[in-house]
């Protein structure tokens, strides 16, 4: 390998066209209660206020045109050179040494394995309680006015997540390995980098077409298993829980108009709580045998072990958890 800041050549590189995934639809509503009351006698005031916020989001892409990403495989064995006018600048110039043409799309024989869909939603919570109370005390030598409170705030976050997920392309004849199981190209859009050099007019690959063609005919493509779809949920399955409480208390002495003076005290505890798969299939496994998914039962033992694996897995020598046993688990 050379190197430098202004050259360098690559003897082993790869190349890969690829869409990055993102980019899905969200869509969803938030709804938040708020109430509150005051009340007065003589020196004495107290301030109460409560709130909730729910908030449902949901991202998909599929039914609004494109698929959420995918490649065209890898090409090895290549070799290049790159070249720039100095170290400021972006505009490369890469010349192809050996290997097959990177820039030809018929160079890539790897099947598509589009993104297909980004199923994603989620609930956010916010529960808000608060209380702050006052007395005032301006018959004292020292004017003096005391303030206590607190607050309860707790945040719920409960994501569910299909990731996304990888088909597999099989082309117009619904066959593997006959060449046609390629993504097609985009008729309009090409890379471009405004910096300059020759990294320009590459093709793109189509995720619209792409999408069009799995609507059309599911049955080119090859869905992912019930178990992949169970280890991405399991895998990307948030269900976190955090709650926040304080108490305060404050005395303030009002020596005169330009100077108080206000000591206090503030007592805050913070508690949290996530929900991952160990927990899941924990919950599994309890209702499975009880009925409860929070039953107080010891979980070491053979019957609990092999509660999430059906009731045939422990005659199996190569188990496998079930989706039926973690799916209930998953809202």
């Amino acid at each position: 390998m050379e190197y430098s800041l202004n050259t360098h050549t690559s003897t082993a590189a790869t190349a890969q066209i690829s869409m990055g995934t993102g980019g899905p639809y969200k869509h969803g509503a938030t709804t938040t209660l708020t109430t509150g009351v005051s009340f007065k006698r003589g020196a004495f005031r107290a301030d109460a206020q409560a709130q909730v916020s729910v908030s449902t989001n949901y991202y998909d892409n599929l039914e609004f045109g494109p698929v959420s990403g995918g490649s065209m495989g890898t090409l090895s064995n290549l070799s290049f050179r790159w070249d720039r006018w100095g170290p400021g600048d972006f505009g490369i110039n890469l010349t192809q040494l050996a290997g097959p043409d990177w820039r030809n799309p018929n160079s890539y024989t790897a099947a598509a394995n589009p993104f297909v869909k980004t199923d994603i939603s989620g609930t956010d919570q916010k529960w808000t309680g608060k209380a702050d109370f006052r007395y005032d005390l301006p018959g004292w030598k020292i004017p003096t006015t005391v303030k206590w409170g607190g607050d309860v705030s707790q945040g719920i976050r409960d994501v569910i997540r299909g990731a996304t997920q990888n088909y597999t392309y099989l082309g117009a004849d619904g066959r593997a390995g006959t060449g046609d199981e390629r993504w097609p190209l985009h008729p309009n859009y090409t890379y471009r980098n405004l910096a300059g050099g020759n990294v320009n007019g590459i093709f793109t690959i189509d995720p619209w077409a792409m999408a069009r063609d799995f609507n059309a005919h599911p049955e080119r493509f090859i869905a992912p298993t019930p178990q992949v779809l169970l280890q991405n949920k399991l895998t990307t399955h948030w269900d976190v829980k955090e709650q926040i409480d304080f108490l305060y208390s404050q005395t303030i002495f009002k020596f005169s108009q330009k100077l108080y003076i206000a000591p206090g005290v503030r007592l805050e505890k913070t508690r949290s709580a996530g929900r991952g798969p160990a927990d899941i299939g924990i919950a599994g496994a309890k209702e499975a045998l009880t009925g409860n998914p929070r039953a107080n039962i010891p979980t070491t033992t053979l019957e609990f072990i092999q509660a999430p694996y059906g009731s045939e897995a422990i005659n199996e020598s190569d188990s496998k958890v079930g989706f039926e046993a973690f799916a209930p688990h998953l809202a």
